[in-house]
């Protein structure tokens, strides 16, 4: 009996120990679960982020699109009005522009001439690069329109002083009354020999009297001075 309870004592001992070390790994697998158990829940608050982030980046993402979308828009719009813009202005240049070549070059300084003739002609037409690129398109005509309206200024600069109207002077010239339409003409009417002869050697004074009765009286058309404008 003795030896069957020491044996059980020893049993006991060993599964106690047995009992403890099961104990241990279990603590040891518990711990090993929650910190499974908090990797997991920090890897899904990441994954959560990482959803998040998503989404705004796909809103944003579509945002930039449609912003995309809208600069085109609005280029195009640009363009077509640079080239309405472009067009009035040809058409004013057209209706409202200077005179004809020859006549500012005839009528023009040499100097202002050649400041005329330095400016660089537009070019006839865009490149295959402005072609492909709307936006080098626009400068390109912006351009033109530029270097239209140059010649334009420098154009009327020619031009404003040759249409400005010259100093107004007034001068006396005398006039012919025409005598009445009855009356015969004083030159085949009367003879010379009707005409006193007045001797060159004895000059005779008359009055204004008497020369007033004389064309009266020899039907001779009398001078009124009139004042013309130029």
């Amino acid at each position: 009996m003795q030896r069957e309870l020491d044996g059980l004592r020893s049993l006991k001992e060993k599964f106690m120990v047995q009992t403890r070390e099961l104990e241990l790994h279990n603590d040891d697998l518990e711990r090993t679960e929650r910190a499974a158990q908090s990797s997991l829940m920090d890897l899904e608050s990441k994954y959560n982020k990482a959803i998040e982030r998503n989404v705004l980046l796909e809103n944003e993402l579509e945002g930039k699109n449609q912003l995309i979308v809208q600069v085109q828009r609005l280029k195009d719009e640009l363009r077509d009005v640079n080239i309405e813009m472009a067009i009035l202005k040809n058409k004013q240049d057209g209706e409202y522009g200077p005179p004809t070549t020859a006549a500012v070059t005839t009528y023009s300084r040499p100097s202002s001439a050649m400041s005329v003739d330095s400016l660089p002609p537009p070019s006839p037409t865009f490149s295959t690069h402005a072609q492909s690129n709307p936006v080098m398109m626009v400068q390109e005509m912006v351009g033109r329109v530029k270097s239209l309206e140059a010649r334009l200024v420098s154009c009327r600069s020619l031009v404003t002083p040759l249409l400005a109207p010259p100093p107004s002077y007034s001068t006396t010239m005398p006039l012919c009354t025409s005598p009445p339409s009855n009356s015969p003409s004083p030159v085949f009417s009367k003879h010379r020999s009707d005409i006193p002869y007045r001797s060159p050697s004895k000059p005779h004074r008359r009055s204004s009297a008497q020369k007033k009765s004389f064309m009266l009286h020899n039907q001779i058309p009398m001078f009124t001075p009139t004042t013309f404008q130029v």
